[in-house]
């Protein structure tokens, strides 16, 4: 089983969470879930499409936990930054 809850600053979008094997599961957005027996070396793409709601620059750090059966619980996480602020430089040339 693995389990994601879409993080404040982005919203779920409806229906976009898809897998290429097992079943998914949105009904308790913005928890999503996924699951399915797996092999060993098997390899399945997992994802779902979010909109950033948040207003200014912020890093927003997204956690998945995942729960293999008989395994202890894995947790990772990925932080992105969203509406970052931008600075330029001047360019200065010199003779």
């Amino acid at each position: 089983m693995l389990t994601d809850t879409v993080t404040g600053g982005l919203s779920y979008v409806n229906s976009s969470l898809t897998a290429t094997q097992g079943t998914v599961d949105d009904s308790t957005k913005p928890t999503l879930r996924w699951s399915a027996i797996m092999t060993t070396g098997q390899v399945i793409t997992i994802s779902f499409q979010a909109q950033v709601t948040q207003a200014g620059p912020k890093a927003i750090t997204n956690r998945v936990d995942i729960a293999p059966q008989g395994s202890p619980t894995l947790t990772r996480t990925t932080t992105l930054i969203v509406n970052p602020l931008l600075g330029f430089l001047p360019l200065v040339l010199k003779p």
